[in-house]
């Protein structure tokens, strides 16, 4: 995996620039002009696509690393869908709730995964998805505040 670190970074920061700019974007549009809706809606959607990105990488995981026992693995495969499952049901709430419970998602994924998988991978993408995980929930939190 140490190969791959620069690619590894380049796309997991990469994906970090939606939640930047849909955040510019709510601070910066009109909150009557038709735009800001927009941007909020895609906001709410990129968010549950990456959520779910995210759980589903524990998928890939217990599928491909036989280091992990079966029991282990099985854990890793309910896991890896509960993200998912948990981000179509806030998808329900308000717009500032579900931004807001999202960031505690992002955050509750990032503790689970530093216990699961995160000390079996390299330090570098450890501190990579900590990195990505608290800016994430951080520009949630501003943007929950920035919705009408």
């Amino acid at each position: 995996m140490n190969e791959l670190m620069p690619h590894i970074k380049k796309l997991g920061f990469g994906g970090l620039l939606p939640f930047v700019a849909l955040l510019a974007a709510l601070l910066m549009l009109d909150h009557e002009g038709r735009w800001h809706p927009l941007a909020q809606q895609l906001l709410v959607f990129y968010t549950a696509l990456i959520i779910t990105f995210v759980g589903g990488l524990n998928w890939g995981i217990a599928i491909s690393n036989d280091q992990y026992s079966i029991g282990q693995r099985k854990t890793l495969l309910t896991y890896s869908v509960l993200p998912s499952l948990v981000v179509w049901f806030l998808l329900l709430l308000p717009t500032e709730s579900y931004l807001m419970a999202c960031a505690l998602l992002y955050l509750t994924c990032y503790g689970i995964d530093s216990r699961l998988t995160l000390p079996n991978m390299p330090h570098e993408y450890s501190d990579m998805r900590r990195k990505l995980s608290f800016s994430v929930a951080g520009v949630l939190l501003m943007a929950s505040q920035l919705v009408v």
